[in-house]
């Protein structure tokens, strides 16, 4: 099923939660349809216009929102109150604030995470969960995208460890924090470039030629939101979302997850998927990590139609 056409909003404004953040939403689609909200990936970055595409604009009440700090919200980078229990209360302020009773939940990547996270503490919230390229927060995952992936892209892991000297080498993670949270440009800049090239090459199943545009300044606020969230375990517990998922197995569920994505494993989803029986796991040949890729496209336009009948209430 091909994506829809591109679609303007038709409501927009800010929501004031804890201080100093500023969260920027909008709305697309069918005012008074059902329901649903997007949580983009990162941590860090924003909603896109490709986000608003998988919807049926004729039934879905779309909601889409930038997670504190990132995309349009204010202030931009601040990584002070920012955390997944934030992230998640957000999310509910959000629902409450647009007098919202139950909606359609769909997560990417770092999204997928919250998606589960904010199920699990609010499931009477949610008619339905749409999840891609799923990842539960847990430290192999971190390694496997770290340092496992050379087993698959050793062209594309050697240069993204030789810029860490010999010595730092144990904790790559670590060395490249240290990199970008430092205030110097001619150390955190370079550091931030070669994060920014290797996680973007790893994520697409057709290794682009180069990175999509950004400022230097929007690439050192992406990756220091990253490294926040990536140095303090993404604030879940380890094995929680997993533990908690009989919370949450009434709900109707589909997972998309691209059959070669090696920034979140397809083991990630499986993981999901042997929790939750009822869940629907969708993997997508030929496709990667990269939602804007067409296969992974067209997966999560047929998700979100097959979910019109799967809802609850």
């Amino acid at each position: 099923m091909n994506p829809y056409p591109e679609i303007e909003p038709y409501a927009s404004g800010f929501l004031d939660v804890d201080p100093p953040h500023r969260l920027y939403w909008e709305r697309v689609g069918k005012k008074g349809g059902v329901p649903a909200v997007h949580l983009h990936g990162g941590p860090g970055r924003g909603c896109t216009p490709a986000n608003r595409r998988t919807f049926d604009p004729a039934f879905y009440d779309l909601v889409l929102f930038d997670q504190r700090g990132g995309g349009r919200s204010l202030p931009f980078g601040e990584l002070s109150c920012n955390d997944t229990d934030a992230l998640v209360l957000d999310l509910e302020r959000l629902r409450r604030h647009l007098g919202i009773e139950r909606w359609v939940v769909s997560g990417g990547s770092w999204g997928s995470l919250l998606g589960l996270a904010y199920a699990e503490a609010y499931p009477e919230a949610i008619a339905g969960l749409i999840l891609r390229g799923v990842t539960t927060g847990a430290d192999q995952a971190i390694r496997w995208w770290s340092t496992d992936v050379r087993n698959l892209f050793p062209d594309l892991w050697a240069p993204f460890v030789a810029f860490i000297p010999e010595a730092e080498r144990g904790d790559i993670v670590e060395a490249y924090r240290r990199r970008i949270t430092d205030p110097d440009p001619k150390v955190w800049q370079p550091a931030a470039e070669a994060f920014w090239e290797y996680s973007t090459r790893l994520s697409s199943f057709k290794t682009p030629a180069k990175s999509p545009d950004a400022t230097v300044e929007q690439k050192r606020q992406g990756t220091l939101m990253f490294f926040h969230y990536v140095h303090n375990k993404f604030f879940v517990k380890p094995g929680q979302l997993l533990a908690d998922i009989p919370k949450i197995r009434h709900i109707p569920c589909i997972i998309v997850h691209g059959r070669y994505d090696v920034v979140t494993r397809p083991l990630n989803a499986w993981e999901v998927k042997e929790r939750w029986p009822e869940a629907e796991l969708r993997f997508v040949h030929a496709a990667g990590h990269d939602a804007s890729e067409p296969e992974l496209m067209t997966a999560l336009t047929q998700a979100c139609e097959d979910m019109k009948k799967r809802r609850r209430g």
